[in-house]
């Protein structure tokens, strides 16, 4: 498999949108700044967007990101699926979001390495909260208001208003609201 060959003056670009989402600070200015090197590369990105260091994207094209987010330390984003986030939603720091991965061989003769890529989308919608080191997995759905617990590893969709933790992640309780 061949890949398409980018031009060297784009490639150089890319590595400094690179170096700079991972050493520029937290600050206001700095989140403005990576909000539009992230709008600059494809990304569609909300109002007031807090954006800490280090934090990592690996197809800007297929991510969205809705108003007032907050985005902690060493996130990090695969995006071969596509990833849609609603408003004031807060993801820590650590956090994985992954909408692609390989596909699982079906032929016993088939090697892991060269079976194929796997997507699917991932939906994170209004007011919710993805604790540290938390990871959603592909084709996953989070509804409006769920807390994602610390260290979760979510597989299947999450009710709104609902808070998972676990691995995999499952019901600990439903918020009052």
């Amino acid at each position: 498999m061949q890949h398409a060959k980018v031009p060297l003056n784009r490639a150089i670009l890319d590595y400094f949108v690179e170096l700079y989402m991972v050493v520029a600070p937290h600050d206001s200015l700095s989140s403005k700044v990576k909000s539009a090197l992230m709008r600059w590369r494809g990304a569609i990105v909300g109002k007031r967007t807090k954006i800490w260091r280090d934090v990592w994207v690996d197809d800007f094209r297929n991510l969205t990101l809705g108003d007032d987010i907050t985005i902690g330390k060493s996130v990090m984003f695969i995006c071969g699926g596509e990833i849609k986030i609603g408003s004031c939603v807060m993801i820590g720091h650590g956090a994985k979001v992954v909408s692609s991965g390989h596909r699982m061989p079906n032929d016993p003769g088939e090697q892991m390495r060269f079976s194929g890529p796997e997507s699917a989308p991932i939906i994170i919608e209004n007011d919710v909260w993805i604790c540290a080191g938390a990871t959603i997995l592909p084709g996953v759905k989070i509804g409006c208001g769920a807390i994602v617990a610390a260290g979760a590893v979510v597989t299947r969709n999450v009710e709104p208003y609902s808070v998972v933790g676990g691995v995999p992640a499952t019901l600990i309780r439903m918020r009052k609201c």
